[in-house]
């Protein structure tokens, strides 16, 4: 079995293939916005240096947005073509859902599952020799423009903010109530546990709105009279990907902010992909459409326009 995905969403365009044993071969552009050059010899270049023919590839997995308009477009058309000249099926992978679960490929250690999947290792000593119980929460963002993002928040894979078009304060609020519900989870439970909440961003709206989003978490926990404190050089464990790294504890409760060098790719695609596979979420060619989250630019101008001529 073979999947081949297809990331075109983001600056970088992309290209995977994973097997029935989660192999995952994958290529990526260097240059920014070059995907409609660069796609189809990148997928052919892939499939030849692993020896895979177009005859194997049982379906095709598209990031159908949200993102670049233009980069959806060529994406969604690309997976299409292909799809109809060759009888294979198109799994539709929602961009934002795929590049959240990438972190959580990797990263198992939710309460419910700690006991059965992780390692003593994930389990590590808190203050005190007490053991530490851990909450990852990713949060991709991507620069929707207008003071605008795209996001969604995951804990454990579950959505806690639904994948949308907000701006920058409204995201916030979202996320911020939920941490709030959260951390409160965590007071009530009654164990000795240090807990540690990692709140991780990664996309380019990460990046271009860092200042908006670590002012909100700054003042969240400053209403709240949690300490700041700097994180220790052991905590820092991936440097060379985390621009910043905040922090805020009370007496058994941390949470770490931080900001990834991270953009959407195709391993994310190919990975949610595979799970659609296996539970046969496909679509005809037709049927694959581009999920744009909000309207095009060109046409919120005419709107404008139309409404100041009224």
């Amino acid at each position: 079995m073979y999947i081949l995905a297809i990331e075109t969403t983001g600056f970088f365009c992309s290209v995977a293939v994973i097997d029935e044993d989660d192999k995952i071969v994958h290529r990526s552009s260097d240059s920014r916005f070059n995907h409609l050059k660069e796609l189809t010899p990148m997928i052919r270049e892939l499939l030849e240096d692993n020896d895979i023919s177009m005859e194997e590839i049982d379906a095709i997995a598209t990031s159908t947005g949200p993102g670049s308009f233009t980069g959806i477009r060529i994406g969604v058309s690309t997976a299409r073509g292909m799809s109809q000249m060759r009888g294979i099926p198109c799994i539709s992978v929602p961009t934002i859902e795929a590049f959240a679960l990438k972190d959580f490929s990797k990263i198992n250690c939710s309460e419910d599952n700690r006991k059965e999947n992780c390692s003593e290792s994930d389990r590590e000593a808190g203050e005190h020799g007490k053991p530490s119980e851990k909450r990852f929460i990713s949060c991709p963002i991507f620069d929707a423009r207008r003071k605008q993002i795209y996001g969604g928040s995951y804990v454990d894979e579950i959505e806690i903010v639904s994948p949308g078009a907000y701006a920058v304060d409204e995201y916030m609020e979202k996320l911020l109530s939920e941490l709030k519900g959260i951390i409160s989870n965590m007071e009530k439970d009654g164990s000795e546990a240090i807990s540690k909440v990692t709140l991780s961003f990664k996309g380019d709206g990460a990046v271009r709105y860092k200042s908006e989003i670590t002012r909100a978490i700054t003042n969240f926990f400053e209403r709240h009279s949690w300490k700041s404190k700097k994180p220790s050089s052991g905590e820092n464990e991936r440097a060379d990907e985390v621009e910043q790294k905040l922090q805020w504890c009370t007496d058994r409760i941390s949470v770490s902010l931080e900001f990834r060098n991270e953009y959407q790719d195709a391993v994310g695609i190919a990975i949610l992909g595979k799970k659609k596979f296996l539970e046969e979420e496909f679509v005809e060619f037709r049927e694959l459409l581009p999920v744009y989250m909000r309207k095009p630019e060109a046409q919120r101008n005419l709107e404008e326009r139309l409404k100041k001529d009224q």
